[in-house]
């Protein structure tokens, strides 16, 4: 480990040092770049790529305070409200001591992961089987080129989800006018703009495999849309971020906005066994039975019963790491096998279902955030992923095949902002959202 000192001095009475910094750079992670703002331990693991090794790291941070309390968000990241500060002799040239065991919730969603300012607009794309080469790009705000197809007056946003029907329709979740950025969440995981009301616009689109606009539903009923599964009885199973919610709709009650079945408390956020906090995918099983990716704050993954029992909770480190935002969700193998992106962690672990032990993990370059496979065939020896953006890796987009080996797709150029990915029932098309920066 190296120290950074930071040099201080000429702080006036009443100023603050609310933080110092350290720097470490290890092999504990298999790529990417930690920042913990309690502490500010900023840890860079090395990747493949030449884009995080360095680590130039800045703050200036002024706020007005009456001597008493702290800001309590730096930089405009949602992270615990341990913060800590003491005030300075009216001269000081040191640094203030750390607190000895700084404590801290999982990092939030960070605002530029789902608020990009990258690309023009929010997308579906489709890709055919034949080496997954691009069939269309429907941009959804009618912005887009000879492949476009406006949804008629459906106003489109951070479109977060797309899940494929046994007929071969789409379902879409979006978010209208409404983003997730640093003003949505306080330190404590509360959605900050309830007042404001739901969307009022239709925030679900049925889709034909053409583009073709089948229905629109939602309206007035979702703050923060997340997660959208179809079941194999057509039932659709959707997570609000906002409320803490999940919820399953018979394809029938999306016309009447009642769900047969409401798991989490509304806008409560917690970690026992009757609240979410921020759960973002579900996978359903033939059975009925289901599983919750409790990913932004609870590290977890929860087995339900068909009539919502709680059957089993995943929350076990895995090669000594906790998960770290599981995101998506997948079943294969006849459902005797989950797939589960942890994202940030930049691995794809597999756990059986019938006890939730781990049967594999496969590390990515790249953190990842979502993976599909070929509903109709379970036992299929592939699955989809789509991946984080970067400048080192335009095609962002995967075939991965459990034989170990595996196949770059994409647009040219890569996706804007890949969120979700979904195949039809014979894999012979797979569809990715795009949240883009609507």
């Amino acid at each position: 480990m190296s120290k950074i000192d930071i040099n201080i001095s000429s702080f006036d009475s009443g100023f603050y040092l609310t933080h110092s910094c350290l720097l470490r750079s290890t092999n504990e992670q298999k790529g990417g770049t930690e920042i913990d703002l309690l502490s500010l331990h900023i840890y860079v693991h090395p990747r493949s790529d030449t884009t995080d090794e360095m680590c130039n790291f800045y703050i200036m941070y002024y706020t007005t305070n009456d001597g008493k309390t702290i800001a309590n968000d730096i930089c405009g990241i949602g992270y615990s409200n341990n913060f800590y500060g003491v005030q300075l002799p009216a001269i000081s040239e040191v640094a203030l001591p750390l607190p000895d065991d700084p404590t801290h919730s999982p990092a939030p969603h960070p605002p530029q992961t789902e608020n990009s300012t990258d690309g023009d607009t929010s997308s579906i794309t489709v890709h055919t089987l034949k080496n997954l080469q691009l069939a269309h790009d429907w941009a959804l705000n009618g912005k887009a080129g000879k492949e476009a197809k406006p949804l008629l007056s459906v106003p489109l946003g951070q479109v977060t989800a797309v899940d494929v029907c046994r007929e071969g329709d789409l379902y879409v979740f979006h978010r209208g006018n409404r983003i997730w950025d640093e003003s949505s969440f306080d330190m404590n995981d509360r959605f900050l703009q309830k007042d404001d009301g739901p969307i009022a616009i239709p925030t679900i689109l049925h889709l034909s495999s053409t583009g073709g606009l089948l229905g629109k539903y939602g309206a007035n009923k979702f703050y923060l849309p997340h997660g959208l599964t179809v079941d194999s009885e057509g039932n659709i199973w959707l997570t609000d971020v906002a409320m803490h919610q999940v919820f399953k709709f018979g394809a029938q009650r999306l016309l009447d906005g009642k769900p047969e079945l409401t798991l989490g408390v509304a806008f409560e956020p917690g970690n026992d066994l009757s609240h979410f906090c921020k759960p973002a995918a579900v996978a359903v099983e033939t059975s009925g039975n289901f599983y919750v990716a409790d990913g932004y704050c609870n590290r977890r993954v929860i087995k339900f019963s068909k009539f919502g029992g709680i059957l089993q909770v995943f929350k076990s480190a895995v090669d000594g790491k906790q998960m770290f935002v599981p995101h998506s969700l997948a079943l294969i193998n006849s459902d005797s096998a989950l797939l589960v992106a942890d994202r940030e962690n930049s691995r794809i672990i597999t756990l059986a279902t019938s006890n939730m032990s781990v049967l594999s993990v496969r590390y990515l370059s790249h953190p990842v955030y979502a993976v599909a496979a070929p509903k109709d065939t379970r036992d299929t020896p592939l699955m989809y992923a789509v991946f984080e953006a970067t400048q080192s890796r335009g095609v962002n987009g995967s075939t991965i095949y459990f034989n170990g080996t595996e196949e770059e797709w994409g647009p040219q150029g890569g996706f804007a902002k890949a969120h979700d990915v979904s195949a039809s029932g014979d894999g012979s098309a797979v569809y990715v959202a795009e949240i883009g920066p609507n």
